[in-house]
């Protein structure tokens, strides 16, 4: 495995905040899915498997949700390390707020700006070049040290539309 990395220099960590609706194991039912929030902190990395093929995705470095629920069968069906935190989700007009004290988290999106722009210090020239470095990227990896072997998951979403935020991380 190693770093996914734009023009040899720069690796990126993702932080994705997710509200999940009807979430379940592939398989089964809807009615048995749940809405919990999760936070998964990854980074961008490639891998060769056993076969050859070059894959790209994200390295799970840690994972939160906001149920304990969430916490107990997703580290049953899933290596994702999941710990439970106190994420809440404020929101106005103009504005989502995302805060975990617990976390050290505080996060305020501007949900109504359209035409949002690439920071100054961005390395990428436009939406396009950064969008390989957004997601959602169909792999996410784990190592299982008991067995010395990378775990690949495939995800599948299903109306999946990334929208483009100006957000402003302030200090906790």
């Amino acid at each position: 495995m190693s770093l996914d990395t734009f023009q040899d220099t720069w690796a990126f960590v993702a932080v994705a905040m997710v509200q999940t609706k009807d979430l379940r194991p592939k398989g089964f039912p809807k009615f048995m899915g749940n809405a919990f929030f999760l936070v998964g902190y990854r980074i961008f990395v490639r891998y060769t498997n056993t076969e050859g093929k070059r894959l790209r995705g994200l390295y799970i470095l840690k994972s939160e949700t906001n149920k304990k629920k969430m916490e107990y069968l997703g580290n049953l069906f899933t290596h994702y390390n999941y710990t439970t935190t106190d994420v809440a989700q404020i929101e106005n007009e103009k504005t989502k707020q995302l805060i975990s004290e617990h976390s050290k988290l505080k996060i305020t999106i501007n949900t109504k700006k359209d035409n949002v722009t690439l920071p100054e210090q961005s390395p990428f020239k436009d939406w396009k070049e950064a969008r390989r470095f957004a997601g959602p990227l169909p792999f996410t990896f784990t190592y299982n040290e008991k067995t010395k072997h990378v775990l690949i998951i495939e995800g599948v979403r299903h109306n999946w539309k990334p929208r483009t935020y100006s957000c402003g991380t302030l200090p906790y």
